[in-house]
C-alpha cells in the first residue's frame, strides 16, 4: 500500500545521520548529550515515532567523554560495530573510537581508540567492506597538528580487531573544488561507500558544514583497482547533491544511502531551513531518487518540507 511522509524525518537539532537496513528493521545510530542511541523501526519514515534505544554512555573524564559525534552502527562477521568520533573536551583532540557487541541492542564492550600508524585528528570514520575480502577504515583528518583542512583518509582493517589498522593512512581526497572550499578551514568528511556494478561509490560532504553550501561529492573506484592508490579514486566534478534556495533548503549533507524492503534507493541527509542557522539548525530529511545500473546515482534536489513523499509499505509494517 501507498502512504505519505513529510520530512523532516528527525527535527532540529539532529546532525549526522546514519541508517542501514537490516530485515526487517531499518535502525538509526545518533548521539545525544554524550550518550549513543539507536532507533528501530519496520519502516523507514516510522523511525520518526521510534523510541531512542540509550546504548552507550561515555565516561565521565578521559580522551573520549566529551563531543560524541557521528556514530555509526556496522554488522561485520556477526558482531556489531559503533565507530564514533570523541575528545577530553578540547576538539583538537578529537579521535575515532569503536564499541563492540554480539548484539545491535548491546551491551557493548568499549574498544578504545581506533588504532592508526599516525594518530592524528580524526572524525567520520566508516567502513569499507571489499568485495575481494579485505575491509578498510575511512575518516576525515588532519594532514598535520593543525586545523588547515581536512582530507578524507583511508587504511586496511585489521579483519580480527576491527578497530585497528594495519598500514599507514593514504589520503584520497582533499577539499581542491571551489564548491569544497566554502568556510574555513576546508572539509571533506563524512564519508560513506555503496559497492554497486563493480564500483566503489564514496560519497562525501565538503566545504563547512555550518554553511549554506555544505553539498555532497562523489569519488569512484573500481573494484579491480588498488583502493590505497590515491590515482584509482575519481573525483565527480560537481556535487551530486547541493542547496535548493528556491525550497528553502540550505547544508544538505553527512548522508546515508539505503534501499528499502522494496529495493528503493533513498537518501537520508541533514539540512536546514534557514540558511544562516548553522549546526543548531539542522534536521534529518529523507527522500527517494533513482539509481539506474551503470549509471551513477540521480540523487536530484533536495525536496522542500512541504512536498508530500510517497511510501509503499507493507501492511504488516503498520
Amino acid at each position: 500500500m501507498i502512504k505519505t511522509f513529510k520530512n523532516p524525518l528527525l527535527p532540529a537539532p539532529h546532525p549526522d545521520p546514519w541508517v542501514i537496513y537490516e530485515a526487517p528493521w531499518y535502525w538509526y545510530c545518533g548521539s545525544r548529550d554524550n550518550r549513543i542511541y539507536l532507533l528501530r523501526a519496520k519502516g523507514l519514515q516510522d523511525l520518526a515515532q521510534a523510541d531512542p534505544i540509550w546504548v552507550w554512555t561515555a565516561p565521565s573524564e578521559g580522551m573520549n567523554s566529551q563531543h560524541l559525534w557521528a556514530p555509526e552502527l556496522h554488522h561485520l562477521d556477526g558482531r556489531w560495530l559503533i565507530y564514533y568520533a570523541a575528545d577530553d573536551g578540547l576538539n583538537v583532540n578529537h579521535r575515532m573510537y569503536a564499541l563492540e557487541s554480539g548484539s545491535p541492542l548491546g551491551p557493548y564492550v568499549d574498544r578504545g581508540r581506533v588504532v592508526t600508524a599516525d594518530d592524528h585528528w580524526a572524525i567520520d570514520g566508516t567502513v569499507l567492506s571489499h568485495p575481494h575480502g579485505t575491509r578498510y577504515f575511512i575518516w576525515s583528518g588532519w594532514e598535520g597538528r593543525q586545523n588547515v583542512k581536512q582530507n578524507l583518509y583511508i587504511a586496511p582493517l585489521d579483519g580480527h580487531c576491527p578497530w585497528r589498522t594495519t598500514a599507514p593512512r593514504v589520503m584520497i581526497s582533499t577539499p581542491d573544488q571551489h564548491w569544497e572550499q566554502h568556510g574555513r578551514p576546508w572539509v571533506n568528511e563524512g564519508p560513506e561507500v555503496v559497492v554497486r556494478d563493480e564500483t566503489l561509490y564514496l560519497f562525501y560532504s565538503a566545504s563547512g558544514s555550518w554553511t549554506e553550501d555544505y553539498c555532497i561529492g562523489l569519488l569512484r573506484c573500481s573494484v579491480r583497482d588498488p583502493v590505497l592508490d590515491p590515482r584509482s579514486w575519481q573525483k565527480h566534478s560537481t556535487p551530486v547533491f547541493a542547496k535548493h534556495p528556491e525550497a528553502r533548503v540550505f547544508g544538505v549533507g553527512h548522508a546515508s544511502l539505503v534501499q528499502d524492503h522494496r529495493r528503493q534507493w533513498w537518501i537520508v541527509y541533514h539540512a536546514m531551513e534557514d540558511r544562516m542557522a548553522g549546526w543548531a539548525g539542522r534536521s534529518v530529511r529523507i527522500q527517494p531518487f533513482e539509481w539506474p545500473d551503470h549509471a551513477l546515482p540521480q540523487l536530484g534536489r533536495p525536496r522542500p518540507l512541504e512536498e508530500p513523499l510517497a511510501m509503499t509499505v507493507e501492511k504488516s509494517f503498520e
